[in-house]
């Protein structure tokens, strides 16, 4: 007769290590380096670059198909102000803001005497325990980021961190920058769906000049796209909690038609709805020194039963999408080249669920135990 035996396995901490508890003797045993294990909770395929990309919840990585040149591209975003003067007569003039050794190219305000800009840095936050120090019994912990590992140069000259002996300076009437002081805002991420904008020409608007990995971030509600040909980072959408799914593609319909603005779908589970939002705006960089406006997003299907994984299929534009209580839908425009909004919302365990913009059928019920947390389409 076989043995059941009843072993938990458990974290005591979100990024500590992993210790299995046995029922039968009250024996706990700390799994060995499992304070390294990851948490994957997406990934999408580059297939012109044969690149993978996943999250492990506190990081994006990537890593060529055979799993070499594994790479972090976000594990903390960064914002950081200077404050000064010589900053240049105009923002062409600053030839580079660096960041912890990354260039941070995308400026969300200048003037001669303030820029900002935000970036995605390749590296996790908060550090680990080891980057601490110790000096004469007191333990320290070096920060994760300071004014010291800022630097800006523009036309005229260059400098890193902040002059202790700024009004001087200013009073000498040095040309190169003059930074007074620096404002550093870190903060740690929780990247969740992915996507990426493939070579897939349904994918990628017509006048795209670089690639993107689109993710959702639970830290701070937020979906952004970060450039995977430079440190270019954006937001592509506030207030977007609780995304698990996102989806690349041109509008939905049954007519096929390939001449169709690219939308970004994304699923919020907490919300029950599937949402889109064009792209178009994001085709050209915004004037200089101001940012893109946020585009608004449309609600196409509502009443859902906690969505999760998205996957467009190319050919057929149809939005496949699973719920987490078990079961895939097919959706596609309510009305063949109609956009006019359905005004019914059926319940959500129903077999068809209807608007405003799509109308969904369930294709696959599996046991209700599943959790069905994503989905995929071959569009050959």
């Amino acid at each position: 007769m076989s043995q059941f035996t009843s072993t938990v396995y458990y974290r005591k901490q979100s990024n500590g290590s992993i210790f299995a508890f046995d029922n039968r003797d009250q024996r706990l045993t700390e799994m060995e380096r499992s304070h390294s294990y990851a948490r994957f909770v997406g990934m999408t395929l580059h297939q012109r670059a044969g690149r993978i990309f996943w999250s492990d919840s506190r990081a994006i990585k990537s890593a060529y198909l055979d799993g070499s040149v594994v790479q972090t591209l976000v594990g903390a975003l960064a914002r950081v102000q200077w404050f000064g003067v010589n900053f240049g007569s105009a923002q062409s003039d600053v030839v580079e803001l660096l960041v912890k050794g990354t260039q941070c190219v995308s400026v969300l305000a200048w003037s001669p005497e303030t820029v900002e800009c935000l970036v995605g840095l390749p590296l996790r936050y908060p550090p680990p325990p080891s980057t601490s120090i110790e000096f004469e019994g007191t333990t320290a912990i070096i920060d994760f980021l300071t004014p010291d590992d800022c630097a800006i140069r523009t036309t005229r000259g260059s400098m890193r961190g902040a002059a202790p002996n700024y009004g001087e300076m200013r009073a000498a009437g040095y040309p190169s920058p003059i930074v007074e002081r620096i404002e550093v805002h870190a903060s740690f991420v929780l990247p969740h769906a992915l996507a990426v904008n493939d070579d897939n020409p349904d994918r990628v608007p017509a006048t795209a000049t670089e690639q993107w990995l689109y993710w959702s971030n639970s830290a701070d509600g937020k979906i952004y796209r970060s450039s995977l040909d430079s440190t270019r980072i954006e937001v592509v959408q506030d207030n977007a909690w609780g995304v698990r799914g996102l989806a690349l593609g041109g509008r939905v319909s049954t007519t096929g038609v390939t001449a169709s603005p690219t939308y970004l779908y994304f699923s919020q589970e907490s919300k029950g709805t599937i949402a889109r939002v064009s792209l178009d705006s994001f085709a050209s960089p915004p004037p200089t020194g101001q940012q893109l406006p946020r585009p608004e997003a449309e609600i196409v299907l509502r009443g859902l039963d906690s969505p999760r994984g998205l996957a467009l299929d190319s050919k057929t534009r149809a939005l496949y999408f699973t719920e987490k209580t078990g079961r895939i839908f097919k959706a596609t425009a309510t009305a063949a080249g109609s956009s006019t909004p359905a005004t019914t919302t059926a319940a959500a365990a129903s077999e068809t669920k209807v608007g405003p913009l799509l109308t969904a059928r369930r294709v696959v019920t599996v046991s209700a135990l599943s959790r069905l947390d994503g989905v995929a389409v071959d569009s050959k």
